[in-house]
This record gives structure tokens, C-alpha cells and sequence, in this order.
């Protein structure tokens, strides 16, 4: 078990339009822009604007960890945001404004196991418990004697025995 710790830059946007002398709000939000991959990610964002977790400059564990360095620089990542914020409203550059602009780090927990000789590494975000890459669990086939065990379940419940009767 050890700690990923993966580079976020997190935002508040106001997008919008002038024409005939007025000033119109289009848009207005916050985000997340992952700082390894340059996407966003809506999840990061709740946790970061809605939901009351702390921030720290410590690491409060024990456990061992990586610190992911960013691959996008501050400018890059507002140039980014900028972009892709005015072509989803279809707007000019210029009438995109961030503020509050900051990058903090995300815990990952990974979780590396093994099941039948297989070796798993399970990310899981450390604050909010969501599976990151669930597709790599493995589900296990059902086999005959699941079948048969799930078959007495049914018939032992006299609930189940009008579905039955002839």
C-alpha cells in the first residue's frame, strides 16, 4: 500500500459575451484540470468546492508515497483551460476569465494485491473511496456449484414455491 500524490490545478471561470455595448454572462463555474494529463476531472472538482476536507501542507501518514510533478506549467494549464472553456461555449479566448487559480495534490491510494498468481494494482481516490480503475477487478465466473447453491436458496423459501407449482 502507498500514497500517490497527483497534481491538480483547481479554478473558478466566468465566460462572457459583448455585443451592442451590454455585457452578457454566458457561463460561470469551477474546475479541475489534471496537471499530469491535462484533462479535467469533475469528481476532483466537488471534492474540492463542495465538500469541507481540509488542506495541508504535511503528509499526515506514515505510509510510503510519490509526489507526481506536474507536466503542464501554471501558464500552460490557464492557456488550456482558456481554450477549451471558449470552444465548449463558442466565445473568444479573451472573454473567458479564471480566478482562484491554484494547484493542489490529490491522495491516490495504491493497492497492489495478487489473485491466483495475477498481480493487481487497484488506484483508489484516498479522499472520496472511489475506485479509480475498477475495469481491473476480477469477476469471478459463476460456476456450477453456484448455481445449484443458489438454486436451494430459491426453492427453500416457501415465498419462492408458487412460482412453482404446476
Amino acid at each position: 500500500v502507498s500514497i500517490l500524490y497527483v497534481p491538480y490545478y483547481f479554478f473558478s471561470y466566468d465566460i462572457f459575451d459583448e455585443s451592442a455595448g451590454k455585457t452578457k454572462i454566458v457561463s460561470k463555474g469551477s474546475g479541475a484540470l489534471n496537471a499530469n494529463s491535462s484533462e479535467f476531472d469533475d469528481e476532483v472538482v466537488d471534492l474540492y468546492f463542495h465538500e469541507q476536507g481540509g488542506k495541508s501542507s504535511e503528509i499526515p501518514h506514515n505510509y510510503s508515497y510519490d509526489v507526481l510533478k506536474p507536466r503542464v506549467s501554471d501558464h500552460e494549464a490557464k492557456e488550456i483551460i482558456s481554450m477549451r472553456l471558449a470552444a465548449a461555449v463558442e466565445v473568444a479566448r479573451k472573454n473567458v476569465l479564471l480566478s482562484g487559480f491554484e494547484m493542489l495534490f490529490v491522495p491516490i491510494w495504491m493497492l497492489n494485491f495478487t489473485i491466483s498468481e495475477k498481480k493487481y494494482a487497484l488506484k483508489m481516490n484516498a479522499t472520496t473511496g472511489e475506485v479509480l480503475n475498477e475495469e481491473i477487478i476480477p469477476i469471478k465466473e459463476r460456476t456450477r456449484k453456484d448455481a445449484v447453491a443458489e438454486a436451494i436458496d430459491e426453492i427453500s423459501n416457501p415465498r419462492n414455491w408458487p412460482r412453482y407449482a404446476i
